[in-house]
């Protein structure tokens, strides 16, 4: 929960703002101590150029737009710099559609919707209630109806007090989080600013504020509860925290570490359901990744290579570094990680196992005999120790032979796939 007070004349005044997990809204609520003391207008706009604002009723506005697919931009410099054609050329120009609504819940004072804003005047207290959702089904389906979603998130919560919705946001919030508890001692740095706290272990070192790291370890936890839950896409390099339309890497998933770095912390500190949204990805790129390594290898399984994103996108990117064709192997780790920890053996038979087995396959084929020892490795792929295209890179063999060794070990469980573990 975020919390702003501050204090204008005789009046104090206090935000409380969260996102609710349990009720897909986030909520603002804004209070006073002195009645009719709380007036403003608030506004919806987007960056996306095809978006629209509407009332939905006297405390409802909503915002409506389409994400432009870049296409239509190399459109329209291929349309301008060409001679007329008989054959126009095709492109599919339709984006993710997306939806999002605000409503206004005042105690005492007057709501309406003036100029496409809502203005509120006199009130003594007032939650705002957003709620957003988009066309995405899954990366082969955008048909989703987001103005239906918002509806239905909305007569979720409707008639529901802020207390209400914020006792489900806390308990959701605390039984993930109050898992774990990390001691690590305490010290009078503990009752200071936090931007004191990191000046003074700057200058005296750690042993000056140890409950600085524990905070710090659970500060991680946080993280990953805010940004990767069940039925959500995993956390990106920006974890869920980005407001560019043109973002640094793309905000997308860098598979040959960073992606992976986000969910070291999921099965080790007791958040074994945070995990879900990467296994989902995994389930996708199985798919794209069967396509990858038949058309760029003739090879079997699926392959993953050093980046993907909301589109599942399998195939190298970028320049040479993007022939790395290991990121399904390291990600089939979390898999096995998310089993040792767990012990669930319907969830290695039916969802891990299948994932593994397939990667195998891809490296079966794939790993090429060295001219030299005659060595299965694996060639072309790039060096994130040494740089530019290689042959047999030590990281690529690290994750292979763990990948290899998972796979067999769990078929030996299962008694399946002899020949398999056999090769």
């Amino acid at each position: 929960i975020a919390r702003v007070s501050y204090r204008v004349n005789e009046t104090h005044y206090q935000r409380q703002t969260f996102a609710s997990h349990p009720d897909r809204v986030i909520i603002l609520r804004l209070t006073a101590d002195r009645p009719k003391q709380i007036s403003f207008k608030v506004r919806m706009d987007s960056p996306h150029k095809v978006s629209t604002v509407r009332p939905m009723g006297g405390e409802t506005i909503a915002l409506t737009g389409q994400v432009q697919d870049p296409s239509l931009f190399m459109y329209s410099q291929i349309t301008a710099n060409a001679p007329k054609s008989p054959q126009p050329l095709t492109i599919q120009t339709d984006g993710v559609k997306f939806e999002s609504r605000l409503r206004v819940v005042a105690s005492g004072g007057k709501v309406a919707v003036v100029d496409g804003q809502l203005s509120v005047e006199g009130a003594d207290a007032v939650t705002l209630v957003l709620a957003a959702a988009t066309s995405f089904k899954n990366f082969q389906d955008i048909s989703a109806d987001p103005a239906a979603r918002c509806e239905a998130i909305l007569a979720k919560v409707e008639g529901r007090s802020f207390e209400n919705l914020l006792a489900a946001h806390t308990a959701d919030h605390h039984r993930l989080f109050q898992r774990v508890s990390l001691n690590l001692g305490h010290t009078d740095s503990s009752d200071l600013p936090t931007d004191e706290r990191l000046k003074r272990m700057k200058k005296e070192g750690l042993a000056a504020d140890p409950a600085l790291i524990a905070l710090h370890f659970q500060y991680g936890r946080y993280l990953l509860i805010a940004s990767s839950r069940p039925g959500s896409q995993p956390a990106t390099l920006q974890g869920v925290w980005n407001e560019l339309l043109d973002p640094p890497w793309d905000s997308k998933y860098t598979t040959n570490i960073n992606l992976e770095m986000n969910y070291w912390p999921a099965e080790s500190t007791n958040l074994g359901e945070c995990h879900e949204p990467l296994f989902d990805m995994i389930d996708d790129c199985r798919i794209s990744g069967h396509r990858t390594a038949k058309a760029n290898y003739n090879a079997g399984g699926w392959v993953l290579h050093h980046n993907t994103d909301l589109w599942r996108g399998t195939a190298p990117i970028n320049n040479i570094d993007g022939q790395w064709p290991t990121g399904g192997a390291w990600l089939c780790h979390h898999l096995r990680e998310h089993y040792q920890i767990s012990g669930d053996r319907d969830f290695l038979a039916r969802r891990a196992y299948p994932a593994m087995k397939e990667a195998c396959e891809f490296f079966l084929d794939f790993l090429t005999p060295d001219t030299k020892t005659g060595w299965l490795v694996s060639t072309p792929s790039y060096s994130p120790e040494q740089g530019n295209l290689t042959a047999g890179p030590s990281m690529d063999h690290q994750l292979i032979r763990a990948l290899f060794d998972s796979t067999i070990e769990a078929g030996k469980q299962y008694l399946l796939d002899g020949r398999l573990r056999s090769r």
